[in-house]
């Protein structure tokens, strides 16, 4: 019984040594320790992302950051923040270099010519891109009617955003991501969440791609929307 007593309170201290070791790997650390590995690591778990698929991210963080600044790592980290909700994710940048990654993870580059997209008339500003997230068949967002719709009223929907099902938190966590992984001075202008799947395709001329008017939603002459209408615009970052 002492002896008992004597050697309980070390093999607790052994035990919380041999869980502390652990803890620093992601292949062996306990769920409730992800969340600090992932801050370190800043790498961004989403809502319904399973720990595998997490803890998969965590270990291969040096590569995911040795991309940074590139289209590819930066679709995905949004890739992985949206598992197990797979969606095509694409980028135009102002110079006509889209980059898309398909929901089964392949990966495209394209590179068009002129100014095919053309948001605002400030063709000159070529460090401006734009992310566009394809949601479809409800996969990863479905969308709900405008303010004045079925939505609810003004401050009603505590905690989501209007026109989808997208929470605020999701959004500002995909903000959060591409700002962290964009390239050094560069802007992303918006987010994009397209509800057509053909949309924002470098074929897509009708309807049209930005022809220059689309900086306001609304033209305030005729107070018709200037924008495609099959998508949500977040701001970017």
């Amino acid at each position: 019984m002492v002896y008992a007593f004597v050697g309980l309170p070390l093999d607790i201290i052994a035990e919380a040594v041999n869980q502390a070791v652990k803890t620093r790997f992601p292949e062996l650390a306990p769920d409730d320790a992800l969340p600090y590995i992932g801050r370190d690591r800043v790498i961004i778990r989403g809502p319904l992302e399973p720990a595998a698929s997490y803890r998969l991210r965590l270990l291969l963080w040096i590569e995911a950051w040795l991309g940074s600044g590139v289209g590819r790592a930066m679709l995905d980290q949004i890739a992985g923040f949206l598992t197990p909700r797979a969606a095509r994710i694409r980028i135009w940048t102002q110079v006509g270099v889209i980059y898309t990654r398909e929901a089964d993870g392949s990966f495209t580059i394209e590179r068009v010519a002129g100014d095919l997209w053309n948001w605002d008339g400030q063709t000159s500003m070529w460090a401006r891109f734009w992310v566009v997230i394809y949601s479809i068949a409800d996969v990863p967002w479905t969308r709900h009617p405008p303010y004045g719709g079925t939505s609810g009223t003004w401050g009603s929907r505590t905690g989501l955003t209007w026109g989808s099902s997208a929470t605020v938190a999701e959004a500002r966590s995909i903000r959060g991501i591409i700002d962290e992984f964009k390239p050094a001075l560069s802007k992303c202008q918006n987010v994009i969440i397209s509800f057509d799947a053909t949309a924002f395709a470098p074929t897509d001329t009708a309807p049209p791609l930005p022809a220059g008017t689309w900086g306001e939603y609304w033209d305030t002459a005729s107070l018709s929307a200037n924008r495609d209408r099959r998508a949500l615009y977040w701001k970017g970052v």
